[in-house]
């Protein structure tokens, strides 16, 4: 089983959803690119994107094939860049600030002092209605 699956035979409405979303991207970038051939080459592929999205979506499939083969990889490594960036920078040192400074919370050491490492709870008054409830 792969790790990422990239959709081989897209259908008409993720074609429809690429090209438009393409022609959006590529023209915010035309409207806010440097002045002289760049905004006009990036309108003019925003405007045959959205347009081939438009009227013939099956004749998107090679470059949305292909950005899906470019940006898997990149895709891959940055989701396993960051579960290591939010479990090593995060969460490791959020527990051993816990364990540092709230002590045992859990009550997992073990005490010689302690007769029993039972903890007692008082228990709610049984309810007819609780059976059906049961977790």
């Amino acid at each position: 089983m792969p790790f990422i699956k990239i959709d081989r035979n897209p259908s008409n409405r993720t074609l429809l959803q690429f090209g438009l979303t393409g022609a959006l991207v590529l023209g915010l970038l035309a409207v806010f690119a440097a002045s002289g051939r760049t905004p006009w080459v990036l309108g003019g592929v925003a405007a045959a994107l959205g347009l081939a999205g438009l009227l013939a979506p099956k004749s998107l499939v090679w470059p949305y094939r292909l950005l899906s083969w470019a940006t898997a990889p990149i895709g891959f490594v940055v989701s396993w860049v960051m579960l290591a960036v939010i479990y090593y920078g995060v969460l490791t040192p959020t527990g051993f600030l816990l364990r540092r400074f709230r002590g045992d919370f859990l009550g997992l050491r073990l005490g010689r002092d302690r007769e029993s490492y039972w903890t007692l709870r008082s228990q709610p008054e049984p309810r007819a209605d609780r059976y059906f409830k049961q977790f």
